[in-house]
């Protein structure tokens, strides 16, 4: 017997904002970004995420 599954789907808005720094064979990065509406599975708090990168360059 074959069931049609039920339409589900989230919707996640959110925005985020970045710094990116080079010098000569380094380069830096952060980045924050915000939900701005969350989904039904994510905890009602919207905190933000920060994200650090960083690479060498030979």
């Amino acid at each position: 017997m074959y069931q049609k599954a039920s339409k589900q789907h989230n919707t996640l808005v959110g925005v985020a904002l970045g710094l990116k720094m080079q010098a000569q064979n380094v380069s830096l990065s952060v980045t924050y970004a915000k939900p701005l509406r969350s989904t039904k599975n994510y905890p009602k708090g919207n905190s933000g995420v920060t994200y650090f990168n960083g690479a060498i360059h030979f």
